[in-house]
């Protein structure tokens, strides 16, 4: 679309409206909106900022660059810098070529305008998406289901998004969670090699049956825990071809549970 007036119909298309219910929504007048769309007279510049309220990329609709939809200018992962509002629209306004395009002298009137509204139509997208899901820290530790690896103390990689309302019926807290990478084929078939954990951290005593991260030594394992009567604990392999590893009630000490894992992301 080469030309302001294809994209201001463009933009009215794909919000729904009608050239009345546009005029309507923008505050404006129908004859008058009517003449922007047909190319007769160029919008003002509450047009525009109008069309930006409603989600629509200002750097689109006046000089056709990057997406319609300011909502498809935000990455909601995997990097949390993504999420920032302020680093959310991909290019700024070009101000001075929009001011061009559309016959104003006032280039900050528009700049300040069209930012103020597109900042506030982000914030609307980022606070629903925050209302919905819950951004997890991930861990490029690889948490041994074989033999162990590097314990977890390495930095955060990346975030994995998880609907709230999942995470409230497992009766997790935010920021009690973690994700991290499974390597080696001991608990095969529940997990294979490059799965992802997640791990609620809160969960730090055993339950019989249910799979932990645990620390014995320097190395991190995910095993099945069983309880044991003399208040020593048994870790399970899920492929038996791996033993189970008793650790009686003196050897407690050299294990720690970091948590349990309450989901498992696969590469299919």
């Amino acid at each position: 679309m080469n030309s302001l007036e294809e994209r201001l119909k463009a933009a009215r298309t794909y919000l729904g409206f009608t050239q009345d219910e546009m005029a309507n929504a923008l505050g404006a007048k129908k004859r008058g909106y009517q003449e922007n769309e047909n190319g007769k007279t160029k919008p003002r510049a509450d047009i525009i900022a109008g069309f930006v309220k409603l989600g629509i990329n200002a750097n689109w609709l006046l000089v056709g660059e990057g997406e319609m939809s300011l909502r498809s200018s935000i990455d909601l992962v995997p990097n949390p810098d993504t999420i920032s509002v302020e680093n959310s629209v991909k290019q700024p306004l070009n101000a001075e070529l929009a001011a061009d395009i559309i016959g104003s002298a006032d280039i900050d009137v528009i700049k300040k305008a069209v930012e103020k509204l597109q900042y506030t139509s982000l914030k609307t997208v980022v606070d629903k998406f925050e209302e919905e899901y819950v951004l997890v820290p991930g861990y490029h530790v690889q948490v041994s289901t074989g033999h162990g690896t590097c314990p977890f103390d390495e930095g955060v990689k990346r975030h994995l998004a998880f609907r709230r309302k999942y995470l409230n019926y497992r009766k997790c807290k935010d920021n009690q969670l973690a994700v991290v990478f499974s390597r080696g084929d001991s608990m095969e078939p529940t997990i294979k090699d490059n799965d992802s954990l997640l791990i609620d951290l809160s969960c730090v005593q055993p339950v019989d049956g249910k799979i932990f991260v645990v620390r014995l030594g320097d190395d991190l394992y995910a095993k099945r825990v069983q309880c044991l009567v003399n208040g020593g604990l048994t870790l399970i392999s899920d492929n038996k071809e791996y033993p189970p590893q008793t650790i009686t009630p003196e050897d407690l000490g050299s294990l720690k549970i970091i948590g349990q894992v309450i989901w498992i992301g696969k590469d299919v």
